[in-house]
């Protein structure tokens, strides 16, 4: 049976006696060692990725079955998943974001880190001068946030976030299809 707990910053800060595992600026700004560091643990245990989601309930069926294209959702996600908790007090301090625990059945509790999504384009271009493996994933996800920036919901906007997808899916997948999705996660409490 898997449990799960979640803390955010805010835990983080109630605790006194808990300590991030890295140094951090007193003015809260980040250093070029910190994105530096994050780019190193996004490349290696990190995920950047693209979440297709399809609109659910009654009307949307209903509209879907009259021929009607059923409204599809992206979402970019930055995830870093990490056995160590002083990691993830870092990130949350640093980056802020949300911070999920799980238990796997060997009884290890293994922790994700997932990206505000606000904070996500700033993140990117903070890492993306030192990535190495996922530079194309965050490139691709730039051009998303740019394509769900726009008011405006057409049909050649929906396209390009497709075409966001699907190139990011063949990265990840090393060339075959994806359902995209990231690994699972815990939930939140």
């Amino acid at each position: 049976m898997t449990t799960a707990t979640g803390f955010t910053l805010a835990d983080f800060l109630r605790i006194p006696e808990q300590k991030p595992a890295l140094e951090f600026n007193p003015d809260g700004t980040i250093t070029q060692a910190a994105w530096a560091y994050l780019a190193a643990m996004i490349d290696g245990e990190g995920w950047i990725g693209i979440v297709k989601t399809f609109k659910t309930g009654k009307a949307t069926q209903q509209r879907f079955r009259n021929g009607r294209l059923r409204p599809v959702r992206y979402k970019l996600r930055i995830t870093i998943t990490n056995s160590h908790r002083g990691l993830m007090d870092w990130l949350l301090v640093q980056f802020g974001g949300k911070a999920y625990a799980s238990t796997k059945p060997t009884g290890t509790v293994v922790w994700m880190w997932v990206c505000s999504e606000s904070a996500q384009e700033r993140t990117l271009r903070g890492v993306l001068p030192y990535l190495i493996v996922k530079r194309e994933n965050a490139l691709i996800g730039l051009e998303l946030r740019a394509a769900l920036s726009r008011i405006n919901r057409s049909v050649e906007q929906t396209t390009v976030q497709e075409e966001c997808w699907c190139r990011i899916g063949l990265l990840i997948g090393g060339g075959k299809s994806r359902k995209g999705r990231p690994r699972s996660q815990g939930r939140e409490l």
